[in-house]
């Protein structure tokens, strides 16, 4: 059975999927995909995962190209589930339960939306076991792997478990896994994939020197320059693992060692010191303090406050006070509150104010703001 796909210019993942009736896909797929393939590395089944990819590219480029229904059924499903991670809002029937629909809020119920069958016969869950965000210099990254690779490392020595992590900003999102046994990494991103032999590329395992020359190329879309260690990336990233139902190591036990391990590694611990030089570093307009208000990392946020971060900062005209507001992190909202200047960010358009963060906290029904100073009537105003 043919499907008809014809060119739009667009990148061809992205372009089948517009030609299959999914929506707002050409403004980005990268989360999508690289939760998506969180499925299959945790499954040890990237290499199904690899072929899907093939096999949509051979029918991007040949019209005629003849699917079993099987394979129609497969390639619906995995679109249903980029669309589901990258675009959640468009299906917010599925998430009544949450107030603010959004990708970050949305990502845990939706693996539980879209478990592969395989999960449900083997009775495995995905569990997120430990979020983190940070600022890294280009040099520091070889740091920020090893102590993880040691991590792992150790904590294979109790369990065979597999374990992969989702690395994201505001402009892109990868997916990576490790394998201890050959000291291996592989990583799922749309920039390397779009590439010429894009699919090759990501077929691939690398050493950590070469993950990371590819984790700069993902994040910047140029060629790195290792000798520029002020070129900087703000990240948040997200650890993953599965578990059966009979394992004899509980979920709370490998949190527990994760959070212990890495906060008590020294490597670690200056890795994520907050100094000046990485306290108002932008990436794109994103700074770190940007990336932990967004994904709700507080205690992040508040030594970031605490050591004088611009908390009157704006992105694409939207102030950090109001982002906080609208995904209802009291604890945050009440942080920038009592710390930003009452003068408004610069570049604020009067429109952003129709609905304030007050408002916002108001409609939503579960934020208690207590500010200790006087804020502008502009942050104070009811909606019009």
């Amino acid at each position: 059975m043919p499907i008809n796909l014809k060119s739009t210019g667009k990148p061809w993942l992205i372009n089948c999927m517009e030609n299959c009736g999914y929506k707002n896909v050409s403004t980005g797929i990268c989360l999508g995909l690289a939760y998506m393939s969180i499925h299959a590395m945790l499954i040890g089944e990237l290499g199904v995962f690899i072929n899907r990819l093939k096999l949509i590219n051979n029918l991007y480029h040949n019209e005629n190209y003849a699917l079993t229904i099987e394979q129609i059924t497969d390639i619906f499903a995995f679109f249903d589930g980029i669309q589901l991670y990258q675009n959640p809002e468009i299906h917010s029937d599925l998430f009544k339960k949450i107030n603010f629909v959004s990708q970050k809020n949305c990502s845990t119920l939706t693996f539980n939306i879209i478990q592969p069958l395989y999960f449900q016969e083997q009775q495995i869950t995905i569990y997120n076991i430990y979020n983190f965000s940070g600022c890294y210099m280009l040099h520091q990254l070889k740091t920020f792997f090893s102590v993880l690779e040691d991590t792992i490392s150790d904590y294979i020595l109790t369990t065979t478990l597999p374990i992969s992590f989702i690395l994201y900003n505001d402009t892109h999102a990868v997916s990576l896994g490790y394998n201890h046994r050959y000291n291996s990494w592989t990583i799922i991103d749309t920039t390397l994939l779009f590439l010429r032999n894009g699919i090759n590329i990501i077929s691939k395992s690398y050493s950590k020197k070469q993950l990371i020359k590819l984790l700069h190329m993902a994040f910047t879309y140029q060629e790195p320059d290792f000798h520029d260690y002020y070129n900087t990336i703000a990240l948040f990233t997200r650890i993953f693992i599965t578990q059966q139902v009979d394992s004899h190591t509980s979920i709370q036990q490998i949190k527990n060692y994760f959070v212990k391990t890495l906060n008590n590694n020294s490597n670690w611990q200056h890795l994520h010191r907050i100094n000046p030089n990485k306290l108002n570093i932008t990436n794109i307009g994103r700074s770190w303090l940007y990336i932990a208000v967004k994904n709700d990392d507080y205690l992040t946020a508040k030594l970031l406050i605490e050591a004088k971060a611009n908390v009157n900062m704006a992105v694409n005209h939207i102030p950090l006070l109001w982002m906080a507001a609208e995904h209802g992190n009291n604890k945050i909202v009440n942080l920038l509150i009592n710390a930003i200047n009452p003068s408004l960010p610069k570049g604020i358009e009067p429109s952003y104010f129709t609905k304030t963060p007050y408002n916002l906290a108001e409609a939503f029904n579960q934020l208690t703001i207590t500010p200790t100073i006087d804020l502008p009537e502009q942050l104070l105003c009811k909606p019009t």
